[in-house]
């Protein structure tokens, strides 16, 4: 019995250690400008690592790549929601970026109602891409229609970022 489970254990470590290398060599590939060539180590990769901070990172650059190479959307944005659903309803840096992902791809397809929700969504999580999330929504709402909920937004910005570098320019256009 004991042996079976030095076998497992010796079995898990070596598919961690491949997929840590796949992971690795995808990213590497991926910030050396070679997206196309990112994909299959991070495939291979996502195969190998099971849960964790390294599966989510796996996962964000499988989507980044998915859409740097030939703006595979639908790809990227599967990768991008498995990014969500392997952190648990956690939060954190990886998931507010995959969303902010989703709602980058989802205004790039014209989509600015599924968008919205996406940057409202990565708006409501504490983290360090709250203040571009905000200006996100407000950017998709800034119409004529939706101005006054675009403004909310515009708002929000400036109560929690008012020394943001950004805070003058947005303070220009509320006309505060």
């Amino acid at each position: 019995m004991a042996l079976c489970g030095i076998i497992w254990a010796s079995y898990w470590g070596q598919q961690r250690r491949q997929g840590l290398e796949e992971l690795r060599t995808g990213l590497l590939a991926l910030y050396g400008g070679h997206p196309a060539e990112a994909v299959s180590p991070l495939e291979l990769a996502r195969q190998r690592l099971s849960a964790g901070a390294a599966r989510q990172l796996t996962l964000f650059a499988l989507g980044k790549a998915h859409l740097m190479s030939q703006e595979q959307s639908d790809a990227a944005q599967q990768a991008y929601e498995q990014v969500l659903a392997s952190s648990s309803g956690e939060g954190g840096y990886l998931a507010q970026l995959a969303i902010l992902e989703l709602g980058h791809t989802a205004e790039r397809r014209g989509d600015l109602a599924q968008a919205r929700r996406f940057y409202e969504q990565a708006a409501a999580l504490e983290g360090p891409l709250k203040a571009e999330a905000l200006l996100a929504a407000a950017r998709v709402l800034d119409t004529p229609a939706d101005y006054s909920t675009a403004a909310a937004y515009y708002e929000k910005f400036l109560e929690g970022y008012p020394n943001s570098p950004l805070a003058e320019v947005v303070r220009q256009k509320v006309g505060k």
